[in-house]
């Protein structure tokens, strides 16, 4: 008979709690509360990051803003020779070419002086476009004298002030004699005032009187460019030297002849130019045709071609001056253009100095002519005015007009000057001495700047460039985008051309050959290291690395391929073994093999690379990298070398290897081996 069935035993015990304790459930509570937290405030910091990054590049693409900030009647209905403002705008002085001199508030357009430079002397010939604050004289014994006007800001202690300006409410100005004093926000008075100091005569080789002059300093010298009223054009050179023991200077002139001819039928030439430097001399007629001399040798100048700088047909000029620096010649005529000029030394140049001066920039034409011109003492910046009243402010590197504005009352702008801060634009007119605000902190900056070719001072040709400082102020920067993005694609292809397949074997490694206690060790140290921000490793690699492979870049990149095909070419041999040697093979002798091949691989990787160099980057990897030579044939190389591997992969797995596999079933292991070292070869 079958046995009852028994029936479990009854549970006798006190039943157990499976409910979750609560502090599981306050920990799991603050758990959820702290990652909604760090999530949240994550993605609030990200955004605020993104808004400060957006706020401080929009203003990048802004265009520059002209704003009327007062106007006054106009003091003067002649134009000046020069025309200067001080750096808080409240004066301007103005040079005549009779030789006198006036000074004018700019609030109310008051004339708080008016006299003559010389006692009532005329002179030949009155020049500006120099040194900032510069005006050159001619006279009519041959001799030249210069002119430096500045202004002059101090703070004063209301006890000093007149009792008028004591009483000045924050914000409020006056003047008293050649001082404008201005009640600033702290209570503060300052004072602003006109300083003139007229230099000594200087008599240069010729006693002919001067009727276009100009001049260039630079620290070891001084030249004056001027053609006389008998025809003849000189160039006089005063070189000042310090004996430093005594501290007695010397002076030498050194007076010379330049080979010129007034050309038969034409008219008198209308401007005369010296480059910063004093090395090139420019003579200009109306119409536009220049001669440029090469001056680098006084005794020897020379004529260095002849062009037109108007380049409009039929049109007049109207103006010419240089940007800072004294490279870059602004040729404005009387159809609205614009156009800058600089020399540039292009290959095969048949000139003495190698050079040619080329119209890099033809900005936007205007419909009424130019009457007034000023460059900034800052950067690129330059304000025309015109026929009709307009004002316009360019940036000459980008070719762009940057605000441009009609002052109200109208009629031709007689003078035009951009403020030393280029913080605003004072213009005079025979009806209105007018003063706009001025906003173009990012004029450089343009979207043009960033992504199109750009033509720059002394360059062959536009290009994409980026430097953002020099070691002057005279130059142009230039923030072309391109080299940047080029660059850090470059930077990261070449990263994972080398940083890939070691990642993979590293990974196939780790995970499936090493050993599961060594693997608990190497796997978190791994993690950790991916935690840690690429810009620290970056930060090390640069400093203890970089040294370490900088004077063989080539050998490093060459081991790259070169050990592992050294170990690959080691495992083929070992294989192509007889069995029964290598079966009871220690371990030891497999990793001694091992560190051979590999060692074998490093001190390959020298004579690859230096064939690699001479091969695929003209002899110099780093200059090439620079761009300073060779061409893109080893950069494609690159590229499509791992394109090739993964091609040739395909092929062999699509094609060779199911035909190996089909008839190798009898194959002994050397003919096997030999068969897999051949497709090695092959691939």
């Amino acid at each position: 008979m079958s046995q009852p069935e028994k029936s479990p035993p009854a549970f006798t015990g006190r039943r157990r709690n499976l409910s979750t304790p609560w502090s599981v459930k306050v920990g799991e509570v603050l758990s959820r509360l702290f990652i909604t937290i760090g999530g949240v405030g994550t993605i609030l910091a990200v955004g605020t990051i993104l808004f400060v990054l957006v706020s401080a590049v929009l203003p990048l693409f802004q265009d520059a803003e002209l704003k009327p900030a007062g106007a006054a009647p106009s003091p003067s209905s002649m134009a000046p020779a020069y025309f200067g403002v001080d750096e808080y705008r409240e004066l301007c002085c103005a040079v005549f070419a009779d030789g006198m001199i006036e000074t004018w508030r700019l609030e109310d357009g008051a004339r708080l002086e008016r006299r003559s430079l010389f006692d009532g002397e005329k002179p030949t010939v009155t020049t500006t476009g120099l040194a900032e604050g510069r005006v050159g004289f001619g006279f009519a014994d041959g001799s030249l004298r210069f002119a430096v006007i500045s202004f002059r800001s101090r703070l004063v202690e209301p006890a000093d002030a007149p009792e008028a300006i004591r009483k000045l409410a924050p914000g409020g100005g006056a003047a008293a004699g050649l001082d404008v004093y201005r009640r600033l926000a702290d209570g503060q008075l300052r004072a602003t005032k006109p300083e003139v100091v007229l230099e000594a005569p200087l008599k240069g080789a010729s006693s002919s009187p001067a009727v276009l002059l100009d001049e260039a300093l630079s620290p070891s010298k001084r030249a004056f460019l001027a053609l006389r009223a008998d025809g003849s054009l000189t160039l006089d050179v005063v070189r000042e030297q310090t004996n430093m023991l005594t501290g007695e200077t010397t002076r030498s002139l050194e007076g010379s002849r330049l080979p010129y001819e007034k050309p038969a039928g034409m008219a008198d030439p209308v401007r005369l130019e010296l480059s910063g430097l004093g090395d090139n001399g420019y003579l200009v007629w109306a119409d536009g045709r220049c001669v440029r001399y090469d001056l680098r040798d006084a005794s020897a100048a020379r004529v260095a071609e002849t062009l037109d700088l108007v380049v409009v047909p039929d049109g007049k000029l109207v103006d010419l001056r240089f940007l800072l620096g004294g490279s870059t010649l602004l040729a404005s005529d009387d159809r609205g253009g614009l156009t800058a000029w600089f020399r540039i030394k292009p290959e095969g140049a048949r000139t003495p100095d190698g050079a040619l001066l080329r119209d890099g920039h033809v900005l936007e034409r205007y419909a009424s002519p130019v009457t007034a011109a000023s460059h900034s003492m800052r950067n690129r910046l330059f304000v025309t005015g015109h026929a009709d009243g307009a004002l316009r402010v360019h940036h000459v590197t980008t070719n762009v007009v940057t605000a441009e504005v009609k002052i109200p009352g109208g009629g031709p702008v007689l003078a035009v000057r951009l403020t030393p801060k280029n913080d605003g634009v004072v213009a005079l007119t025979a009806k209105e001495l007018v003063r706009f605000d001025l906003d173009a902190e990012y004029a450089e900056g343009s979207s043009a700047a960033m992504f199109r070719r750009i033509w720059y001072e002394g360059y062959a040709e536009p290009q994409h460039v980026w430097q953002s400082s020099s070691g002057s102020d005279d130059f142009e920067p230039k923030f072309g985008l391109w080299p940047l993005v080029f660059g850090t694609l470059k930077g990261t292809l070449i990263a994972l051309l080398l940083a890939i397949p070691v990642a993979i074997l590293a990974a196939i490694y780790t995970s499936e050959f090493l050993k599961p206690a060594t693997k608990a060790r190497v796997k978190p140290v791994v993690e950790m290291m991916a935690s840690l921000p690429s810009v620290v490793l970056g930060f090390i690699a640069a400093l203890v690395l970089a040294p370490l492979v900088e004077g063989a870049v080539p050998a490093v990149l060459a081991a790259f391929v070169t050990a592992p095909f050294a170990l690959l070419t080691g495992a083929y041999i070992w294989q192509s073994i007889p069995e029964h040697l290598t079966r009871g093979a220690s371990g030891f002798l497999k990793i001694s093999a091992v560190a051979v091949m590999l060692a074998l691989g490093i001190l390959l990787a020298r004579p690859v690379g230096a064939v690699a160099e001479a091969w695929l980057f003209a002899g110099d990897m780093k200059r090439w990298l620079d761009g300073q030579i060779g061409g893109p044939f080893g950069g494609w190389f690159l590229i499509l070398l791992p394109l090739a591997g993964i091609a040739i992969g395909v092929l062999f797995a699509r094609f060779v290897s199911p035909a190996i596999r089909a008839r190798s079933g009898d194959w002994s292991r050397r003919k096997s081996a030999g068969v897999d070292a051949a497709k090695f070869a092959c691939g």
